[in-house]
């Protein structure tokens, strides 16, 4: 127990009762002023823990009572021992050991310290001020069952749960599994019937809209048919006029194209004897120019003809015969030139008149 300060710390009790009682009320006040006995620090146990981690003898009764208590509740539950001296000199080290140990295993959910019932000589260490400060300062959830109603400790005032006994701390530590299993009976069998008239009322939800789709798809059935109906009598009907109308036309279309054919036909009779009249007139008129050609040359020619006729005997009397000769071949070659000239203008002239 501490005398003054954090720093000094007696493992020991004083003796005489009158002096152990002071002793205890003074390190009682100092951790209840630093509030290690205040409910808002006090951790929740589990509910369903899945190992436990038992602080005690190994050799004592309070093992037993503990397996006893625990796996006639919560029979899947693990408990792992921690032996610890839990009287005597060497009690408050070796059950600080424990405490961290059991602290430091991951797998453990809760800590029970406990031991069986005796008197407070025996209990004394579960007063001292390591074991105290120890439960303290673990970070797993603590229950602290260390003797009957009357022995009341430190530890328990610091624990996050207290029970009487080593039974008692093994019905605080585990479910009621049995009863669990009645509540989840009892919750199933809600869920059951639950589920049931929610199925149920989903069920005949789900046919009245089966039942109101299938009348819809009905209607709208019948009403399609009805289109199609009536797009089948518009078609009849636009058949009817097409052909109607359509043979109208094409009658149109025959008879004025009978009447142009006709009138083609005329048109190209009036043509012809057009044609053959023209071509008659210009064959009278070919003749008449032929003869006047004829007329004109003849005449022309014999004039010419005279001419060369003077000429040539004016020629003969010249000393240079030779030269008369030439000339007169020159003036024959520009009388068939003449002639040519003619003849052309004479063509070009009926081409024009055709």
């Amino acid at each position: 127990m501490k005398a003054a300060g954090h720093n000094s710390t007696k493992n020991y009790w004083p003796v005489g009762d009158s002096d152990r009682s002071q002793e205890l009320e003074a390190l009682r006040a100092e951790l209840n002023e630093e509030g290690l006995f205040d409910t808002d620090r006090k951790q929740p146990l589990p509910s369903f823990p899945a190992n436990i981690g038992i602080i005690t003898s190994l050799t004592g009764s309070a093992r037993e009572d503990f397996r006893e208590s625990a796996w006639g509740r919560a029979p899947g539950v693990t408990l792992t021992f921690f032996g610890a001296t839990v009287q005597g000199k060497n009690a408050a080290a070796s059950i600080v050991g424990a405490l961290q140990q059991a602290d430091r295993d991951p797998d453990i959910d809760i800590i029970v310290v406990t031991r069986g019932g005796g008197a407070d000589d025996t209990l004394w260490c579960f007063n001292e001020e390591p074991v105290v400060r120890a439960i303290a300062d673990c970070a797993t959830p603590i229950v602290v069952a260390v003797g009957h109603e009357d022995d009341e400790t430190l530890a328990e005032d610091v624990a996050d749960k207290v029970a009487m006994t080593p039974t008692d701390a093994g019905i605080v530590a585990t479910p009621e599994m049995s009863t669990i299993r009645e509540r989840v009976g009892t919750i199933e069998r809600r869920l059951q019937t639950g589920y049931e008239t929610v199925v149920s009322e989903q069920l005949d939800a789900l046919n009245r809209r089966i039942d109101n789709a299938v009348v819809g798809l009905e209607r709208a059935a019948e009403t399609r048919q009805a289109r199609i109906q009536r797009a089948a009598d518009l078609e009849q009907r636009i058949d009817t006029a097409y052909t109607t109308q359509t043979g109208s036309r094409l009658d149109a279309v025959d008879d004025r194209i009978e009447t142009a054919l006709q009138e083609i036909e005329h048109a190209a009779e009036t043509e012809a004897v057009t044609v053959r009249a023209a071509r008659g007139r210009i064959g009278g008129l070919e003749t008449r120019i032929d003869r006047a050609y004829e007329t004109h040359i003849t005449q022309e020619t014999e004039a010419l003809e005279r001419r060369i006729e003077s000429g040539y005997r004016d020629i003969e009397t010249d000393t240079d015969v030779q030269e008369a000769k030439q000339e007169a071949r020159q003036l024959r070659i520009v009388i068939l030139v003449l002639v040519g000239l003619l003849l052309l203008g004479v063509a070009l002239w009926a081409g024009g008149l055709l």
